[in-house]
C-alpha cells in the first residue's frame, strides 16, 4: 500500500484524530523557511520585539483551543487544523528566536495571526470583566500576569516604530498590519489598568499612528528631495 493510500485510509477510520497531517497543513509565512528573509535593520528590531508578543498571544490561543476540549479525540477537525497551525506559527517563531532561521520579509505584513489576537484580547476582557463574587480570582490574577507579561515585552515597541519611521522603513502596509494588532493590545492594556485602577502610561495606537505617518511623509520627502540633488549634481550625459 502506498503512502498517499495509507494517510487516505488513516483519515477515513479517523476524522476527528487526523483532519490532516501536519506536513498537509499550509504553514503562516513567519520564517526565511518559507520565503526570502526580511533584511531592513530598523523592520528586523521592530520584528524582534513584536514577534515575543505573537509567541505570547498564540501561547494563549493554543490554551484556549485545548481547555474548550481537553481530549483531541472530541475536537472537530477544523478546530484541530487551527491549533496545529497556530503550534506550528508558534515553533517557527522559536525556530528564528534560536537563530535557526531569519524571519520572513513579509512577517510584519502578514495578517493571517490576526484572528488569535481577536481571541487573547476577547479572554482577558472575559476574565477581567468577572464578578469579583464569583471566586474566579485565580482566574483574574492570571490574566492580570498574562497582560503584564504582555506589557513588559510591548515596551521597547513605540521607539522602535518610530525609528523605522524616521528611516523611511515602514511602509503603509506595514503600518496598518501592525496597527491591526496594536489595538487588540491596546484593549488588553486598557482592561489590566482597569482592573488595578492605574493609569496607563503605554501609547496607545491612535496616538502612534498619526505621529508615524507624520514621521514616514519626512523621511520620503527627504528621500525624494536626495534623488532630486543627485541628478542635478550627476546629470546625465549620453555618450555620443
Amino acid at each position: 500500500m502506498s503512502t498517499a493510500t495509507q494517510q487516505q485510509e488513516v483519515r477515513r477510520r479517523f476524522p476527528r484524530q487526523y483532519p490532516g497531517f501536519i506536513s498537509d497543513i499550509q504553514p503562516v509565512p513567519v520564517s526565511s523557511r518559507y520565503t526570502p528573509p526580511l533584511k531592513n535593520i530598523e523592520l528586523l528590531e521592530v520584528a524582534h520585539i513584536f514577534s515575543r508578543l505573537e509567541c505570547k498571544i498564540l501561547e494563549c490561543s493554543a490554551q484556549v483551543l485545548q481547555n474548550q476540549t481537553r481530549d483531541e479525540d472530541q475536537r472537530e477537525p477544523d478546530e484541530q487544523q487551527h491549533l496545529i497551525r497556530i503550534e506550528k506559527a508558534r515553533s517557527d517563531l522559536l525556530d528564528v528566536h534560536g537563530g535557526k532561521y531569519h524571519f520572513s520579509e513579509g512577517y510584519l505584513k502578514d495578517r493571517e495571526l490576526l484572528r488569535e489576537w481577536d481571541l487573547a484580547a476577547s479572554v482577558h476582557r472575559e476574565l477581567f470583566r468577572q464578578d469579583p463574587a464569583s471566586k474566579n480570582e485565580k482566574n483574574i490574577q492570571i490574566a492580570t500576569d498574562y497582560a503584564k507579561i504582555l506589557q513588559k515585552f510591548a515596551s521597547p515597541l513605540p521607539a522602535a516604530l518610530k525609528l523605522a519611521a524616521e528611516k523611511g522603513s515602514l511602509d503603509v502596509l506595514t503600518r496598518n498590519a501592525i496597527g491591526d494588532k496594536y489595538l487588540f493590545l491596546d484593549a488588553i492594556f486598557n482592561f489590566l489598568h482597569e482592573q488595578l485602577s492605574t493609569n496607563r502610561q503605554f501609547p496607545t495606537w491612535e496616538n502612534m499612528s498619526e505621529n508615524l505617518g507624520e514621521l514616514s511623509s519626512k523621511a520620503s520627502a527627504s528621500k525624494a528631495r536626495a534623488t532630486d540633488q543627485n541628478i542635478v549634481m550627476n546629470p546625465y550625459v549620453p555618450h555620443l
